[in-house]
């Protein structure tokens, strides 16, 4: 039984489950966590930060739109130094047209 479908596809079904179903599901949810950390890890120590200007530049928009971007947290930057930078991989997963968080 795969609980993780049944909740993201019918998030207001009642269910009645075995306790090894929710074992299985909890571990499930640890090993997708544990993996989608690690690779957030290995991102952030690797990825190259771009400034203002080049990102407007890649993404071909003016300031003003990083701004309300940066308040929508559509794309928000990293402050080095007093200065703001963006992360290189947010910006190509922006123009890839990737679902972007």
């Amino acid at each position: 039984m795969d609980l993780n479908k049944i909740v993201n596809e019918v998030p207001n079904i009642n269910l009645t489950i075995s306790a090894g179903d929710l074992r299985d599901f909890a571990t499930q949810l640890i090993d997708q966590t544990r993996e989608d950390l690690e690779e957030s890890i290995v991102r952030g120590r690797t990825d190259s930060l771009i400034t203002t200007e080049e990102a407007m530049n890649k993404l071909r928009v003016c300031k003003t739109t990083l701004w309300r971007w940066k308040k929508r947290d559509y794309l928000r930057p990293v402050r080095v130094g007093g200065n703001e930078r963006y992360r290189l991989s947010d910006i190509n997963k922006i123009l890839k047209g990737d679902d972007y968080e």
